[in-house]
């Protein structure tokens, strides 16, 4: 028996099974995402590192990486769950020839499913189709559970195959070529079946993901005082975004309120409802770009929707917490600001599900990380959360820093001598309104005055336009600033998106010939 313990089956052997049974895990956890709506370990891996990703190395990442930063994370993600739950099994080789094959199987499933879950138990929580806190929990460990069982399953099968762990069971051991052959070959297929299962499942998943829309700015052909619905900016932390259900989603209101409540989307609607134009700003957002638009919403105040439950004491924050895991903390003051409503409809229709249907977060003069999509609690607690993005060092405060912009002269641009062109652009200073904006052609040595649209909304942006007689031949370098509500004009030192969204004025090289 001790020569037969000694007999290992070929390191090759034992690779090629571990990465056949992580291949089987991940295309098994992949192919649950839709049907529980339970984010698949790659998406689960994202939430939980990226909170510890320090916002400047984050804030060169989303510039680098662009559009391709989710897919590049995702397909590691992927392919590192592979390779864990490959060295996993090599283990599980050496115990089935010390315990025996169910003994040892028996360990790598709990030991699997235990492990993974405390490793993502923090954002086990997220499901995209909604319902309670523990069903989304309960969902998401039957999710494990499941995957767990399939790579415990197919490392039985391939490691039983080989002879390993016979010695423990009294039966005769064959460690030669004929088994050695057998379990590549069932490598091979477990191999290729995971593979295929996994191409599937992505090619799926990818038509579901948010790939096509995310991180994408307003468009020049939809810009105007209202942002058609399909041209509103989208920024999301998920590769999916959630499309939930509302027949099983609630907003629970909690913490230091007299009554708990759990309310229905029927029961916001059945509120007063009132409308608030509001100008969302991703704080992304550079000089001169693009991550903004501005939407009528509509909803129930956030006051009338705690009102019913009654504060308690004097409550500081308000915990927020969404349906795909996201999590911030406001001033409960801040709930109380002209024009901050729960939105249930977007430009006239129910909101979209890539905006946050069925309810979100309106927080006039805030970026778009206070503006919590697919809301499903709110917290009153003295003890505030440190939100998803602000673990990296984002600003907690969020206040929107005053921005302007041309949208007709781009840097470059050549223009003919002698005659008018029409100068346009926007401006935003989030809930403190603009009230002036200069245009400069000579580098900021001198300024005019431009001519301002209509108020729509305080808490939205404002056009603007100046009729520029083009002189003599040359390069200009013209610029644009905005000054708010409060008398302060734009702040004209740069500084990058991090930690607190950017600064600086918006200039653009023009030629004159």
């Amino acid at each position: 028996m001790t020569d037969q313990r000694r007999r290992r089956r070929p390191t090759a052997l034992v690779l090629l099974s571990g990465l056949a049974v992580g291949a089987i895990f991940d295309a098994v956890n992949l192919l649950l995402r839709v049907p529980l709506g339970v984010p698949s370990l790659p998406e689960a891996m994202s939430d939980v590192l990226v909170p510890f990703i320090p916002a400047s190395v984050f804030g060169r990442l989303l510039s680098s990486l662009g559009p391709y930063g989710k897919p590049i994370v995702f397909a590691s993600s992927l392919v590192g769950i592979a390779l864990a739950i490959g060295v996993a099994v090599t283990v599980y080789e050496r115990l089935a020839t010390r315990w025996g094959l169910i003994p040892a199987t028996t360990a790598l499933f709990g030991a699997g499913w235990v492990l993974l879950s405390l490793l993502f138990w923090t954002v086990l929580d997220a499901n995209g189709y909604g319902g309670t806190s523990a069903m989304r929990r309960l969902q998401a460990l039957a999710d494990l559970g499941i995957s767990v069982a399939a790579a415990a399953g197919s490392a039985l099968l391939l490691v039983g195959l080989t002879g390993a762990g016979a010695e423990r069971e009294s039966r005769p051991v064959d460690p030669g070529r004929r088994r050695v052959v057998g379990g590549v070959g069932a490598a091979l297929a477990l191999l290729v079946v995971g593979g295929t299962g996994i191409v599937v499942c992505v090619r799926q998943l990818v038509k579901l993901s948010n790939l096509g829309y995310e991180g994408y700015g307003t468009p020049a052909s939809a810009l105007g005082p209202i942002t058609p619905t399909k041209d509103f900016y989208v920024v999301s932390k998920n590769l999916i975004d959630p499309t939930v259900d509302a027949a099983r989603w609630t907003l629970v209101i909690e913490g230091q309120v007299n009554r708990p409540l759990t309310l229905t989307l029927a029961d916001l609607q059945a509120l007063p409802q009132v409308e608030s134009i509001a100008t969302l700003e991703c704080i992304s957002n550079g000089v001169g770009g693009s991550l903004m638009s501005t939407a009528r919403w509509e909803g129930p105040r956030l006051m009338d929707v705690l009102a019913p439950a009654g504060v308690s004491g004097e409550p500081s924050h308000a915990e927020l917490s969404a349906i795909d895991g996201y999590y911030d903390s406001v001033q409960v003051e801040e709930l109380a600001t002209p024009g901050a409503i729960l939105a249930l409809r977007m430009n006239g229709e129910p909101l979209p599900d890539r905006h946050g249907y069925p309810a979100r977060i309106v927080l006039p003069g805030r970026y778009g990380e206070k503006q919590m999509k697919w809301l499903t609690r709110i917290l009153l607690t003295d003890n505030p959360r440190t939100g998803f993005y602000q673990r990296q060092g984002w600003s907690e405060a969020g206040t929107v820093r005053t921005w302007s912009r041309f949208d007709n002269l781009r840097d470059g641009q050549r223009l003919v001598a002698g005659r008018d062109y029409l100068v346009s652009g926007h401006a935003f200073a989030g809930n403190r309104g603009v009230a002036a904006v200069q245009v400069s052609t000579d580098n900021g040595a001198s300024w005019v005055d431009a001519r301002l649209q209509e108020v729509i909304s305080q808490n939205a942006w404002r056009y603007f336009e100046w009729t520029w007689p083009v002189p003599s031949t040359g390069r200009y370098e013209a610029v644009v600033r905005a000054r708010d509500g409060s008398g302060a004009w734009q702040e004209t030192s740069y500084e990058d998106i991090v930690p607190k969204g950017s600064s600086g004025l918006h200039r653009v090289s023009v030629y004159v010939a």
